[in-house]
């Protein structure tokens, strides 16, 4: 009888890759096949964040992750080990197209550049399967150049996806990302796609008896069926006065009853509004309208519902004609109108900008003290606003289960009671969709 597999998680986060192998595990024993990671298999979990690893040893308790430096990974730790199988996520900073972009010279790449040096030199037999993912920007790096370059000097054969699962009709939430799949001793299934770096998992297509295939919904759910009722009472969840004012031009706001779509949801999700995830909003046609009449919107029988919306769209509101009733876009098209105009005479100009704007003045400088003052007494100014012509809308973050759902995380796996939203929502936004991973993991398994 073959002895269990060993899985060697590097980054391990909240246990993503886990969940992955876990949910394919019990695809394949429903079909009666036998699936390499079982039950029986032993993992290893190993990443620096204490509180990614309390909230994997919270749901694996058997295997438990270990706080480790994975920059001190060392090939003797990995004889002792003996993987079979390595999945990771590496650190994405030194690749997001929000960051510098400093590739391998940027400290946070060490850690992977470490796992190369060392895999080489290990005594034991090297693991026969690799997946790494990482976001879009890692494929077109020197980190992956390198990475090529040591797998395929050790007889490692690679193929590389690039995978969303909203356009496979999984999930109603955008999450691109960048999969590398390395196999030795074995061939894949679609050999023709070895040492290419730009499939999509439509190539994939091919092999129907995959967790996703060509029998798969090509469109995918509606919002509400991820959707918890309780969180549209839970406070805690409401986008604060503050934001609103701030930022509210820069949410993206979805309804659960109408859209099929949401944002990728970060690690900054619920502090910034741009490129974090979406927001969802709770009103329902008929308040929008009421609370746009009681502001002083007076509706009018128009035929320029597409100018409306367009308005609409500028402040980040992606709603048209198609899943909104036209009256509310143009209610909707004079709040936003209404909270540009409030936001414009409300907000503080910064005293350096002003001061440098006088008859063309040279800019004065600013101590960093000073600066810091001015700042903190800008970001202040929303306290002593009314209310936000925004909040008609009713706007709340999606809640870290709704999050969870949206990524495939199944409804066993939990987050320990005391702990805060921003904490789930950092490291949700640092993990993977665990249906993406399941199947990139059972073509590369196959």
């Amino acid at each position: 009888m073959p002895q269990p597999a060993v899985v060697l998680e590097l980054y391990s986060g909240l246990g993503g890759h886990r969940v992955a192998a876990r949910l394919l595990n019990e695809k394949l024993s429903a079909a009666d096949q036998h699936p390499i990671i079982s039950s029986d298999s032993v993992f290893h979990g190993l990443d620096v964040n204490e509180q990614a690893n309390r909230v994997y040893n919270f749901n694996f308790a058997d295997h438990p992750a270990s706080a480790s430096d994975i920059a001190m990974l060392t090939a003797a730790r990995l004889d002792v080990m003996r993987p079979d199988i390595v999945l990771m996520s590496p650190p994405c900073q030194p690749y997001t197209r929000n960051g510098l972009r400093m590739q391998s010279k940027d400290a946070r790449a060490e850690s992977f550049i470490v796992f190369l040096e060392q895999l080489p030199l290990m005594t034991a037999p090297m693991p026969s399967h690799i997946l790494l993912e990482n976001v879009l920007g890692f494929e077109a790096s020197d980190t992956f150049a390198r990475a090529c370059a040591v797998l395929e000097s050790l007889e490692y054969t690679i193929q590389s996806y690039i995978v969303n699962p909203i356009e496979l009709g999984m999930v109603p939430n955008s999450r691109p990302r960048f999969y590398m799949l390395a196999k030795k001793g074995a061939a894949f299934a679609l050999p023709q796609n070895n040492n290419r770096h730009d499939n999509s998992a439509l190539a994939l297509k091919a092999l129907p008896l995959l967790m996703w295939s060509s029998q798969s919904p090509v469109s995918p759910p509606l919002l509400s069926h991820f959707i918890d009722e309780c969180a549209d009472t839970d406070d805690s969840l409401n986008v604060p006065h503050r934001a609103l004012w701030k930022a509210g031009d820069q949410m993206d706001i979805v309804r659960a009853h109408t859209h099929a779509r949401s944002c990728c949801f970060t690690k900054g999700y619920g502090a910034h509004a741009r490129g974090a995830g979406s927001v969802l909003s709770m009103a329902r046609d008929d308040e929008i309208i009421r609370a746009a009449a009681a502001a002083g919107y007076v509706p009018v029988d128009s035929t320029d519902d597409d100018a409306a919306s367009a308005r609409c769209r500028v402040a980040q509101v992606d709603w048209d004609t198609r899943i909104a009733d036209p009256r509310v876009l143009r209610a909707m098209s004079w709040m936003f109108a209404r909270y540009f105009e409030r936001r414009a005479e409300a907000k503080p100009v910064p005293q350096a900008l002003a001061t440098s704007n006088e008859n063309n003045a040279k800019k004065r400088h600013v101590s960093a003290k000073k600066r810091l003052k001015e700042d903190m007494e800008r970001g202040s100014w929303p306290d002593t606003l009314e209310e936000c012509p925004l909040a008609a809308l009713r706007l709340r973050y999606f809640s870290p289960r709704e999050v969870a759902r949206l990524l495939g995380f199944p409804e066993w796996y939990s987050f320990p009671k005391d702990m805060t939203n921003s904490q789930c929502w950092k490291l949700l936004g640092n993990s993977v969709n665990v249906i993406v991973v399941a199947l990139m993991l059972e073509y590369l398994l196959k």
